[in-house]
């Protein structure tokens, strides 16, 4: 799912791909997922060459951290050229699940 996220919103911010994944679940009555789920399996297709980052923007005031310079950003990802139809899609969760 997020691969049909991306492909059809471009380039977002971790959060805002897990909320559209939920909405996405939510249509064919699957269950939400935990945003840090979404967020791990992300940084699982970057490593594996699915999804690239591709930026970050700092948040407005109301949402930083004090202290935690790091988490004042929110960093996008897009889908890297060519990876739309890649079989590897589908092995994502069992790839994440061997990491831990």
């Amino acid at each position: 799912m997020i691969r049909d996220v991306l492909a059809e919103g471009g380039e977002l911010h971790v959060y805002e791909i897990a909320r559209r994944v939920n909405q996405l679940r939510a249509q064919v009555g699957v269950k939400a997922a935990a945003p840090e789920y979404v967020k791990r399996l992300i940084y699982t297709a970057r490593n594996v060459g699915l999804v690239n980052f591709v930026g970050q923007e700092k948040k407005p005031m109301d949402e930083q951290h004090a202290g935690y310079d790091i988490l004042n950003y929110r960093r996008f990802y897009g889908l890297t050229p060519g990876s739309e139809n890649s079989a590897v899609w589908k092995d994502l969760p069992r790839i994440q699940a061997d990491k831990t």
